[in-house]
């Protein structure tokens, strides 16, 4: 198996990824404007909620901002500085992005970490309002920064394989 056979194998599995956090992040943001009309019913005619519809709110924006960012990432759509593209050479603009990337992979480890501690801990504590415990949107940035790990890992060893000439870039 080559290692262009992985790499179109990696972004078939990507497209479908992709495709499923598209589906996830259109549920959710139906479900937003759902729970905010709703609010509009409910303040203005008739009376829908006993519980608060602003701390669902929150928890779905919470889920939307993560799994979001890891859809960004996996289209390559992030925010860029690239000034430095136009004044240094090619070959240092190569190593500042996988330090780079190696500096996200550390910290995006580090998050993983400690948001499973942080949705252990927000097991026992219940969002007021709701019946939901702070487990959920902690969960949310638990799924979000899991999903961005092999995204910004492959982009590194894809980045190697093709300087390594492995990969035709």
């Amino acid at each position: 198996m080559t290692f262009e056979t992985i790499d179109r194998a990696i972004a078939v599995l990507g497209r479908g990824v992709g495709l499923l956090l598209d589906t996830i992040i259109a549920l959710l943001v139906a479900g937003l404007l759902v729970i905010v009309f709703s609010q509009f019913i409910d303040r203005n005619y008739v009376t829908f909620w006993r519980d608060s519809p602003e701390e669902y709110v929150k928890i779905g924006l919470t889920w939307l901002c993560y799994v979001g960012i890891a859809r960004a990432f996996s289209t390559d759509e992030t925010i860029r500085i690239t000034f430095l593209h136009e004044v240094l050479p090619k070959p240092a603009i190569l190593v500042i992005e996988t330090l780079l990337d190696l500096l996200l992979l550390v910290l995006l480890a580090i998050l993983t970490v400690k948001s499973i501690v942080m949705v252990q801990m927000a097991q026992y504590q219940i969002v007021l309002g709701t019946d939901f415990s702070l487990a959920v949107p902690a969960t949310g940035v638990l799924v979000g920064v899991v999903l961005l790990i092999p995204l910004i890992a492959w982009r590194l060893v894809r980045r190697l394989a093709i300087q390594a000439g492995w990969l035709q870039g």
